[in-house]
Order: C-alpha cells, then structure tokens, then sequence
C-alpha cells in the first residue's frame, strides 16, 4: 500500500507533470552525487547543482516556481541553507520521493495486472484519511454550521462516486487493500449519518449520540469493525 508521503509527492508530479518529474530527478541525482562523493553538504541539494545537471539534459527552464509549491505547497523538500547566493534543501522523505517516481514513470517492471493497477492508482489519488477525519470531526459537532452543510453537499455529489466505483473495485483485492476498503466504508457511514440529518432539517445531535460516534471511530482506528 502507498504511503501517504508518496501520495503527497504523485500528486505534486501529476498535477505539474513533465517539469516536476526532471526537477525532481534532477534533484535526486545531484543528492546522491554529492552523498557518493563524502562531501560535508548542507542540504540535500543546492540550486547551482540543480541548474547544472538540468542544463546537462538540455533543460533551460528555471525550476524556481516548481521548487517554492514543493517546499510549501508539498512539504517534500525544506530549506536547510540559504544566503544571497547559496540555497540548499533536503528531502522530507527521500525514499518516497524515488518510489513515486519509480511509479509516476510506470516502474521498472511490466505492469502484470492493468486493472489492479489502475485501482492501485486510483486510491493514491484518493485522500481517504484526510476526508475521513474531516467528516469524523463534522459528526462530532452539536451543530452543523452553513461550512459543515456545504462541504456534506459537496463530498456526497463530487467525492462519493468516485469513492464508491473504486471501493467496489478495491473489494476485489480485498487483502491488498484492507486499510482503504475500511476506511472508504467508515466514510460512506459517515457521510450518510450527515445526510439523514441534513435532509431531516434537525442540524443537532444529542450527546449520547455523539458518545457512541467517539466509540465507532475510536474502534476503526484500532482496526475493529464497528
């Protein structure tokens, strides 16, 4: 199953596309020349490296935009060294960061199965834990607000349908994808539970209710099916 750091930095390669993937190669390359060569570095890897090996590939695109939405848009590199004429960086997780780009460019192996790796795809997209907790945090609440009500409208007309079609097709390989199907299934009741209340026009939720919501998620997080 894909880490979450290696989610953050596909989604950063496909929605920049063919610039992300050199700067970052780049990037990876000249991090380890300078780790091979024993040299004490402040970072990772600085800009004129940077610019030196993607003007070795005959790239003249200055990588400077690419390189601030990686830092903080993305979290996949911070600034370790800076002065008016150096600035280094490091990896968050360099390890994620050659997995996903192994990935992004269709790894180093055939694919064997199209449609399970398809599936695999879909679900790196899809930013399960985040929507979880921000339903789950929504279903504690007394009182949904016009924000709470707006974002219930929106997961159940954009988010859900996508979620559904990949959930039935994660099901099955239910033993690869054991933690997704859960967790897809968790934001399904969720997200019903909501709804009824919405609908119902009663925007309130008694305590007790709100106690045995705690109990369900506080279960799910310990892997048992409420």
């Amino acid at each position: 199953m894909i880490s979450l750091a290696e989610s953050v930095v596909l989604e950063f390669l496909m929605r920049y596309g063919e610039r992300a993937l050199y700067v970052l190669k780049a990037a990876v390359e000249v991090s380890e020349e300078y780790r091979l060569s024993g040299r004490n570095t402040p970072g990772d890897f600085d800009n004129k490296g940077l610019l030196r090996k993607l003007r070795m590939w005959g790239i003249n695109y200055n990588p400077t935009q690419l390189l601030r939405a990686m830092e903080r848009d993305y979290g996949i590199v911070e600034t370790s060294y800076r002065t008016t004429t150096q600035r280094w960086w490091t990896f968050s997780n360099k390890e994620a960061v050659i997995t996903a780009l192994r990935s992004f460019e269709g790894g180093e192996e055939g694919v064997d199965d199209p449609e399970e790796y398809v599936v695999d795809l879909q679900i790196r997209i899809i930013n399960i834990d985040k929507l979880y907790n921000a339903l789950k945090a929504i279903n504690f609440k007394k009182k949904l607000n016009v924000a709470d009500k707006d974002f219930i409208k929106r997961v159940v007309m954009v988010e859900l349908p996508t979620i559904a079609r990949v959930l039935k097709e994660a099901l099955k390989y239910e033993g690869k994808y054991r933690d997704f199907i859960r967790k897809a299934q968790l934001v399904l009741k969720l997200t019903g539970s909501l709804t009824k209340r919405l609908i119902s026009g009663d925007s309130t939720v008694r305590d007790v209710e709100i106690l045995n919501l705690k109990e369900e998620a506080s279960m799910s997080e310990y892997g048992e099916t409420p």
